[in-house]
């Protein structure tokens, strides 16, 4: 028997049973927002809503389906993506309601759900306050929430978390099982969106804005209500916002063991040093180049600073104009690409898989002084990294690389300029967020649909994405060769 014919295949029953175990899940995605509609009299916006919360409670009073024993790694990682792109679509009809096109609503909760914040909208600032409110809560349940779903589904499935880098789950804690891990994961993401709540409402003008920009911020989303994001709240709002980013890039599992076990054992056991430390050398590296000239005339040293933290932490906020001076934006793309801190709500390449992938040319280059009988292991924080995870994270690194290829490829044959093109399309691979200008309602569905698959292939790691489509996951290889020779 080949290799290919012993692999599994997804199986669409199990698929279908997993996936309807899943409608509390995503209920909890509609009905808030739809419940916040109608309260708040945008009864346009919850009848757009009100159907599938309708539907989806239904489906979670029916009670949850019988698991399957023999659960499959593929299933698992096709579940979690269906999740995703069911969570999309299920979204999108109150921004068609709001004026935008299929294509367009489709982007908005697309970024929304994946926590981007970039948007195609038109005059969003004059949408009622349920709507930014939705945008809010569409990326707090992306930032997290989904996740959660996703760990569920695969409890029993390490591998497959590690598979396709599940957000906070990378660094799984062997104290607790995993169920009980997430729980306090969620408990600790809930407690932070408190804390974010309570300042943002104190220090922004309105208390809907600080809502919305609070369940933004945690999930280092990035949608604000205003046009300019941050530039017209005050200093210590904007401080405060990005800040929130700033700890939520950091991964979840190291407030954990900063509680559980000491500062020592939280900071030897994952890389929130070297995130913080790449972080604040980059931070005064812009903001240094940005004073000596480099920077927009009508931006504050403190807007720069914030616009380059609200980059590396994948926030997508601005507290002022983005520098255009090519050095300035180039600093600004390696800090998108490299993202938050591995197990947060940020996005990037993660400093995990940079750390690794910098082990591994360091490893490369010592192998060749060692006798042909020499041995090396690669090792990230002492950990020894196993062919798994060496595997996964240089397969993450070429699908990101190849992605964002392809995009600024597309942006390129539409005769944009092509580094406005190119931080745009870093900024939705990263879910990021900053725009330079060419993300907007003007785009056209070509490149709008160009970004929003970017930004699911960002969000969840390209990985599970992929084995959606192929037709691998569905056939046995003997079998579709079968089908593509015809009878």
């Amino acid at each position: 028997m080949s290799r290919d014919d012993a692999a599994h295949v997804a199986r669409v029953g199990v698929i279908r049973r997993s996936c309807l175990s899943q409608a509390p899940v995503l209920c909890s995605v509609v009905l808030p927002p739809c419940l916040a509609a109608g309260i708040l009299g945008s009864w346009e916006l919850a009848a757009a809503l009100a159907p599938q919360a309708v539907g989806l409670l239904a489906l979670s009073a029916m009670g949850p389906q019988e698991e399957d024993v023999s659960f499959r790694r593929i299933e698992a990682t096709v579940v979690f993506s269906l999740t995703f792109i069911l969570a999309c679509l299920l979204s999108a009809p109150p921004f068609l309601v709001l004026g935008m096109g299929p294509v367009e609503a489709l982007f908005e909760a697309t970024s929304g759900i994946t926590s981007t914040g970039l948007s195609v909208a038109r005059a969003a600032e004059d949408w009622p306050p349920a709507a930014h409110l939705l945008r809010g809560w569409l990326q707090w349940c992306g930032g997290f929430a989904l996740a959660f779903a996703g760990l569920t589904i695969l409890h029993d499935h390490a591998s497959a978390t590690r598979q396709f880098g599940a957000s906070v789950f990378d660094e799984r804690d062997q104290l607790t099982t995993l169920r009980k891990q997430a729980k306090q994961l969620l408990a600790l993401y809930v407690a932070v969106t408190a804390v974010a709540i309570a300042g943002c409402i104190l220090l922004l003008p309105t208390w809907w804005e600080g809502l919305a920009v609070a369940l933004a911020a945690v999930s280092t989303g990035g949608f604000s209500p205003r046009a300019d994001s941050l530039a017209s709240y005050p200093a210590v709002a904007q401080v405060f916002v990005i800040a929130i980013c700033t700890l939520t890039a950091m991964s979840f599992l190291f407030y954990i063991r900063l509680w559980r076990r000491g500062p020592r054992a939280a900071v030897s056991a994952g890389h929130a040093v070297l995130f913080l430390g790449l972080l604040a050398g980059g931070t005064a590296l812009y903001a240094g180049l940005a004073a000596l000239g480099y920077g927009p005339e009508d931006g504050t040293s403190l807007a720069q600073v914030l616009n380059f933290v609200s980059g590396m932490t994948t926030a997508g906020f601005t507290a002022g104009p983005i520098a255009a001076a090519p050095l300035l934006l180039a600093l600004l793309l390696i800090g998108m690409v490299i993202g938050g801190d591995t197990g947060s709500t940020a996005g990037g390449m993660k400093i995990g898989r940079i750390a690794v992938a910098i082990e591994m040319v360091r490893l490369s280059i010592r192998r060749a002084r060692l006798p042909p009988h020499g041995v090396l292991q690669l090792r990230d924080r002492g950990a020894r990294q196993t062919a798994d995870d060496i595997l996964v994270a240089g397969a993450v690194l070429v699908l990101y690389i190849a992605t964002v290829l392809i995009c600024w490829g597309a942006f390129l044959a539409a005769g944009h300029p092509p580094l406005a093109a190119l931080f745009d399309v870093v900024s939705a691979v990263s879910t990021v967020g900053l725009s330079s200008g060419l993300t907007g309602p003007d785009l056209g569905p070509v490149l709008t649909g160009v970004l929003t698959v970017g930004m699911l292939l960002g969000r969840l790691e390209f990985l599970a994405l992929i084995a959606l489509v192929l037709p691998g996951t569905w056939v046995r290889a003997r079998r579709a060769a079968k089908y593509r020779k015809g009878p």
